[in-house]
């Protein structure tokens, strides 16, 4: 009884910690979104390199949120 229990307690940490990791990869997107867009200031001279890093920024949230879904999908399956 108590290693169910524990197992569930597990699982439960489990999923919150992933669903945590994906909502932290959709900010990322929006920041990286945002930089992209020159959304927060304008720098004539490091314009190109402002987007570019941007444009790596959403790519890379998009990832963690993607990856971290599915991993908060297949531990909510496993139940």
């Amino acid at each position: 009884m108590i290693s169910t229990s524990a197992i569930s307690l597990k699982s439960q940490i489990a999923r919150m910690l992933w669903l945590g990791n994906a909502v932290t990869g959709a900010f990322i997107v929006l920041l990286g979104t945002g930089t992209a867009f020159g959304m927060f200031s304008y720098d004539s001279q490091l314009s190109p390199l402002i987007a570019r890093f941007g444009v790596v920024l959403a790519v890379t949230g998009t990832a963690l949120a993607v990856f971290s879904l599915w991993r908060f999908r297949s531990i909510s399956a496993a139940r």
